[in-house]
């Protein structure tokens, strides 16, 4: 499971590479921000496509919840993730950001988004909202560009062996540390060549084995991404609200999206709960997942 889980998370990568080299070369569409090039996939599509990818490369190990109505303004995040090993479930709060090409710079050029209401930065309400539930802010990159792009000058050192890339396809989707992403943004540091070097390929979060799943993503994050910067723990059990997303019942605390990893060699108490409510909830035609 682990081998098959480290394989799909390298091949989403590359079509998510693929999915915006496409979208670039073909179409037009222009925002006040000038950025005109290629038919301009949201996050939110690309999400979508990378979950039907997940989900059939992977039907019995990824459990996908979608609320359609986004409450990121308010949330800070666009998903969740829970990992579900033994008696151990690591928990990761995500905000995904789309790499733009302006002209002949490639920038994350939202990655500063504040808040209408109050003026509050995104990420400022990502890091507080994980740090009360004791998950793990990150940042999700998706990403592509043209082959001249010298991207090894700017790499992150610190990748380890058990993620190495070998091609760019493998950056089509990087993850990095909220925190860390906070202090690029203060000093105005959005470019492909300044967020690059802090980055880390998501296969890294499932590729790199120390233990079971979950204990991997969680020492795996510690060590490389987060650094003791930022203090995530271990849950016993699943959050009540989960519970209620899989029922079908968001409330204002609801991502976009919440993704379920299910260690299934290694099976979580929780797992059978889980899989019990999914089999009520489509039986009873309340919710489709």
């Amino acid at each position: 499971m682990r081998e098959k889980l480290c394989t799909t998370f390298r091949l989403i990568s590359i079509d998510v590479w693929n999915l915006l080299r496409d979208s670039l070369y073909y179409g037009y569409y222009e925002t006040s921000s000038s950025i005109r090039r290629g038919l301009g996939f949201s996050e939110e599509t690309i999400s979508d496509l990378m979950l039907l990818k997940l989900s059939k490369r992977q039907p019995y190990d990824i459990i996908t919840i979608k609320f359609a109505k986004s409450l990121e303004a308010l949330e800070g995040a666009d998903w969740e993730w829970w990992i579900l090993s033994n008696n151990c479930i690591t928990g990761l709060r995500l905000q995904a950001k789309k790499l733009h090409v302006r002209g002949n710079i490639y920038e994350y050029t939202y990655l500063d988004y504040r808040r209408r209401t109050d003026n509050i930065e995104q990420i400022d309400i990502l890091i507080n909202n994980s740090q009360s539930t004791g998950m793990a802010p990150l940042y999700m990159f998706y990403n592509w560009w043209d082959v001249d792009y010298p991207f090894r000058n700017y790499l992150n050192p610190n990748i380890p062996n058990c993620c190495k890339i070998s091609s760019s396809k493998q950056l089509g989707i990087t993850i990095a540390s909220a925190w860390e992403i906070k202090e690029k943004v203060h000093r105005n540091q959005k470019s492909l060549s300044d967020i690059l070097r802090i980055s880390y390929p998501i296969s890294c979060l499932v590729c790199c084995k120390y233990s079971n799943l979950a204990e991997s993503v969680y020492k795996f994050l510690n060590e490389w991404v987060l650094k003791d910067k930022i203090e995530i723990k271990i849950h016993k059990k699943l959050p009540e609200n989960v519970y209620s997303r899989l029922k079908g019942k968001f409330d204002e605390k609801s991502p976009i999206y919440t993704l379920l990893i299910l260690d299934l060699k290694n099976q979580n108490k929780e797992i059978n709960k889980i899989l019990n409510i999914i089999n009520n909830t489509i039986y009873k035609e309340e919710f489709y997942i």
